[in-house]
């Protein structure tokens, strides 16, 4: 059955010392990093977490579980792999969305790179994907437990 579907995902990751901070398939060079199993790149899962809900009907977690196979993977092989579960299932990404939720660092200088990477990794065109970035005005962290959140939302067509 042919039809459009939607997808939401959602990652947080708190930022630790130590860099380069990976983002967006983006090597920022800051002397911060996301803490995670992976090399915590919440743009990244976010997006593979919508795109797997849209198209599976499944998460992020349960197709790249906490394991010694997924230790360190990079965000741009969970997009890959995903956009591999989704070609085999008969799904196309039509769109996608993604806001990065931070006070730190500034990131307006890299939000082109980011939407290219992850279109690359994804095998799609950069007009298929928007990434943005938004503030909290220390709304949601404190200087003690700095984070970075990332929301995605996708739709995708079954063929």
């Amino acid at each position: 059955m042919k039809g459009l579907r939607i997808g939401s995902g959602f990652d947080i990751h708190m930022l630790v010392p130590g860099g380069p901070l990976m983002l967006g398939c983006v090597a920022i060079p800051v002397e911060m990093h996301l803490k995670g199993h992976s090399d915590g790149d919440c743009a990244a899962h976010a997006t593979a977490d919508a795109l797997l809900s849209a198209g599976l009907a499944t998460d992020l977690g349960s197709v790249f579980p906490v394991s010694d196979v997924n230790r360190g993977i990079s965000g741009c092989t969970i997009l890959g792999k995903t956009r591999q579960l989704l070609d085999e299932a008969g799904f196309s990404i039509v769109n996608i969305d993604v806001s990065i939720i931070c006070d730190r660092p500034a990131l307006v200088d890299y939000m082109p790179a980011m939407g290219s990477a992850m279109a690359k990794c994804l095998g799609i065109t950069d007009n298929a994907i928007t990434v943005k970035a938004r503030h909290t005005e220390g709304f949601i962290f404190r200087e003690s437990s700095d984070g970075i959140i990332a929301l995605a939302m996708v739709l995708v067509e079954k063929l």
